[in-house]
C-alpha cells in the first residue's frame, strides 16, 4: 500500500523534538543547583517536557503520514497510555542519575530503561491506530529503532548532568531532536500495511437478517 508524508509536518515534528530536548536539558540542569523539593520539581518538569515532546513528535509525525483512501482513527485509552509511559520512564531515569550519579552502570541501566520505554511508546501509539489495514513490522527496523531510542536516552541522561552553557545545550538539543525523530522514522520505515478488504452484505444476506 502506498504511503505519503507531508514535508512541512515532518519538519515540525523534528522541531518539536529539538525544542522539547532543549527545554528538558535546561530544566534538568537547573535541578543540579537546587535542593530538596525544588530539585524534585525541576526533575519532574524535565521528565514531563522530555516525555511529552517525544509523544508530541510521534503524533505530529503520524499526522504527516498518510495513506490515500484510508481513514485512520485512534483509540483514546491506548493513546493516553502512550503519553504516560515516556513521562514515567524519563522521570525514573532522571531521578536515578540525579541520585546515584553519572556512573557508567547508572547511565547504562537508565538509558536502557528509558530507551525501551520510548520505543514502547511508539509501538503503543501505532497499536492505538484503528483502520481497515493490518500492521506488520520488519524485525531489523524494529531493532534499529530501539537501538536509536536507547542511544538517544543514554545521551540525554549524560547531557542532563553537563554544563549549562547555552551553546552546548543548543547543540545537544539538536542532536537529541534528530535522534528522537530518527527513532520514529526508522520505525516507520519498517512498517508494512496490508489493506483489509471490506465487502458489503449482499441483498440476500440483508433479507435473511
Amino acid at each position: 500500500m502506498s504511503t505519503t508524508y507531508n514535508t512541512a509536518l515532518v519538519c515540525l515534528s523534528i522541531l518539536i523534538a529539538i525544542a522539547g530536548s532543549f527545554t528538558a536539558l535546561d530544566l534538568a540542569s537547573r535541578a543540579r543547583a537546587a535542593a530538596d523539593w525544588m530539585k524534585h520539581a525541576w526533575l519532574s518538569a524535565a521528565a514531563v517536557c522530555m516525555g511529552g515532546s517525544v509523544w508530541s513528535m510521534h503524533f505530529v509525525g503520524m499526522l504527516a503520514f498518510g495513506m490515500p483512501g484510508m481513514e485512520i482513527q485512534y483509540d483514546l485509552v491506548l493513546t493516553l497510555w502512550s503519553l504516560a509511559v515516556p513521562i514515567a520512564v524519563t522521570a525514573i531515569s532522571f531521578f536515578a542519575v540525579n541520585t546515584r550519579g553519572r556512573g557508567q552502570r547508572t547511565l547504562g541501566i537508565g538509558g536502557l530503561f528509558m530507551g525501551l520505554g520510548i520505543g514502547a511508546m511508539h509501538y503503543m501509539g501505532m497499536a492505538a491506530m484503528t483502520m481497515h489495514a493490518e500492521l506488520t513490522y520488519d524485525p531489523l527496523w524494529v531493532g534499529i529503532s530501539f537501538a536509536i531510542a536507547i542511544g538517544a536516552a543514554t545521551a540525554s541522561l549524560w547531557l542532563s548532568a553537563q554544563s549549562r552553557r547555552l551553546l552546548l545545550q543548543a547543540a545537544s538539543a539538536v542532536a537529541m531532536g534528530f535522534a528522537v525523530a530518527g527513532m520514529h522514522y526508522s520505525a516507520m520505515a519498517g512498517l508494512n500495511f496490508t489493506c483489509l478488504l471490506y465487502t458489503s452484505p449482499s441483498p440476500r444476506d440483508q433479507r435473511g437478517s
